[in-house]
């Protein structure tokens, strides 16, 4: 098992590939600190990167297109080329159940992102936050992941991100990667978009919108610390679900997030406290149609 970290600094490089651009590059660290990771991974990368530079420069850049070069170790580099994929809804709505009932919540200021290297033309998803790296590079070994280690291991630093290769996960009931969940989510919303009138496999060609209002309980705010937490993992997972399944149906859909519902660590739960699977999507129907706008 090979596991590394790699603490990432940030510089500026003249390239000749994109004129004057921004450079991410990394050191290399040994580590066999997260051998947990090692019951689904066969093998993984872990880098401290300093998201929050990442996150300033996106949030400064003017353009729709976003270029940089992230250069990791001697291993790899990747000259990156993304179009910011717009994926809130104009006057989103955001709810937070806290102790003191339904409260408005703040949208994150997460940035998201699809499109592909430069030269080889592979196909990139990435999400970016002030903690957050969340998507996939594709190489010629596969796509390669990248989340935060934290939404694995919560007590990990959250500079910390883990990459790893869609090949090298083991299959196991002992833990689920970002990889894993956001196929699971995509073969979920494919099936309904592909039952939902108007949108099914017989419509015409096209480009549509499919908006998604997302709820998310109490144990995801526990799990991923507070809300911005909860609406990153949910916003970052919907752009990858973008990139991997545009294309897929006979229409180009898009994927649009119009509302969030979120139950913060201090309030309860609206649905029923059940664990079992049945009762607890039969309770989640039953509330869904009146409570989301």
């Amino acid at each position: 098992m090979t596991k590394n970290i790699f603490t990432i600094a940030l510089c500026l490089l003249t390239l000749g590939l994109f004129g004057q651009s921004q450079v991410f590059s990394g050191k290399l660290v040994q580590t066999n600190e997260y051998n947990q990771l090692d019951l689904f991974l066969k093998h993984y990368e872990i880098y401290q990167i300093d998201a929050v530079s990442m996150h300033n420069f996106a949030m400064k850049n003017k353009a729709e297109n976003l270029q940089f070069q992230l250069n990791l170790g001697t291993q790899h580099s990747f000259s990156l080329n993304l179009q910011e994929n717009k994926i809130f809804k104009e006057g989103i709505q955001v709810r937070v159940v806290t102790e003191n009932g339904i409260e408005p919540g703040t949208l994150s200021k997460i940035k998201c992102y699809n499109g592909y290297t430069a030269g080889d033309h592979k196909k990139v998803s990435l999400s970016i936050n002030n903690n957050l790296l969340f998507g996939f590079i594709t190489t010629d070994e596969g796509e390669y992941f990248v989340e935060p280690l934290w939404h694995l291991i919560p007590d990990a630093p959250q500079d910390q991100f883990i990459f790893y290769y869609a090949k090298d996960y083991i299959e196991t009931k002992e833990g689920k990667c970002g990889m894993t969940e956001a196929e699971e989510y995509g073969e979920k919303l494919h099936n309904k978009i592909q039952n939902t009138k108007g949108i099914a496999e017989g419509a015409p060609l096209g480009c549509k919108e499919v908006e998604i209002a997302e709820a998310a309980d109490k144990l995801m705010s526990v799990k991923y610390f507070d809300q911005q937490g909860v609406e990153d993992r949910i916003t970052s997972m919907i752009n990858l679900v973008q990139a991997n399944y545009y294309g897929s149906f006979n229409d180009d859909l898009t994927l649009i997030i119009s509302e969030f519902f979120i139950v913060d660590k201090n309030g309860t739960d609206p649905w029923t406290p059940s664990t079992d699977p049945s009762a607890l999507l039969s309770s989640f129907r039953n509330w869904g149609p009146t409570n989301f706008g």
